[in-house]
């Protein structure tokens, strides 16, 4: 393993969007002004890492009941301030913040928000449509998508749900996507629904950041002899990136933190590629750089 090269992905770690949030939290829990205690609803980003981190600063979480009136009605008078995360909620949390006068600190991705501003604004569009997302049923993003589109939305998570779903071929159909889907993957989708069908207007809603991080995964896993992948299983995109690379290289492996790796897994490698999802904070990249360096000498 002494000759073992490492090649970090350009594209690991922290995305704007998840650095944005992050700091966030990081600047109110040191601001006197910001009203304690801070609960973020959920965890901040899917990284038990950052969770762990900001809950040394002080800040709460705390978890989203199916009704979010409940929230209110039960624990209005502990709150000092809510965080909505990086993936987003639906319009019902303002307007239950504003009635109760409690204060939110809003970190929604800028990407995540122009999604859900498409989703509304196709669901309330004078020319009638069908509203169709692509994404991870049950994801908080995805839900939250869901309900800015008033309730309208269709979630497909393949071509084969696709399939099932009955649609009018006489009214629009409308396509958006999750931000962290698979871009070929949902390509391949808008592809097949506008064969399907004649009217269809197709929206590309997946990140920059996203696409670059999935296509880099590809190149590794093409000209690596074993892949690294670092990030949570509750990430969306940090489980996306591992996917793509395990269908190039079988030699893909998915860990949380440098402890989770196996020194088995590198017999014979003489290139290691390492990628880490959006939420996967640079303390965590660098350890598993050094663990792998440490199984070189």
């Amino acid at each position: 393993m002494k000759n073992m090269e490492i090649i970090l992905s350009r594209h690991a770690g922290f995305c704007g969007g998840v650095n944005r949030a992050y700091n966030m939290i990081r600047k109110a829990a040191a601001d006197s002004e910001v009203k304690k205690p801070i609960f973020v609803l959920g965890d901040l980003v899917h990284n038990k890492d950052v969770v762990e981190n900001i809950g040394k600063l002080g800040v709460k979480k705390i978890e989203i009941p199916r009704k979010l009136e409940a929230l209110f009605n039960n624990i209005t008078e502990k709150i000092g301030t809510l965080v909505i995360t990086a993936h987003g909620m639906g319009p019902k949390i303002y307007k239950l913040a504003k009635e109760k006068g409690v204060n939110l600190i809003d970190t929604t991705c800028p990407k995540v928000i122009r999604v859900q501003r498409l989703a509304k604004n196709f669901s309330e569009s004078e020319s009638s449509c069908q509203l169709i997302v692509i994404g991870d049923r049950g994801h908080k993003e995805v839900e939250g998508i869901c309900e800015w589109a008033n309730g309208k939305a269709i979630v497909a998570e393949n071509k084969k749900d696709l399939k099932n779903i009955k649609l009018n071929s006489l009214e629009k159909i409308v396509v958006i996507s999750q931000t962290t889907q698979d871009k070929k993957s949902v390509d391949k989708i808008f592809e097949f629904i506008k064969k399907k069908y004649d009217k269809v207007e197709t929206v590309d809603t997946i990140c920059m950041a996203t696409q670059n991080r999935q296509n880099e995964a590809r190149k590794l896993a093409k000209n690596s002899d074993a892949v690294i992948i670092v990030g949570s299983p509750t990430s969306a995109n940090s489980a996306r990136l591992w996917e793509i690379s395990k269908k190039i290289n079988p030699k893909s492996h998915f860990i949380e933190r440098a402890e989770d790796i196996k020194k088995e897994w590198f017999k014979n490698c003489r290139k290691i590629g390492v990628t880490a999802g959006a939420s996967s904070p640079d303390w965590v990249i660098k350890d598993v750089i050094k663990c792998l360096k440490n199984l070189k000498k």
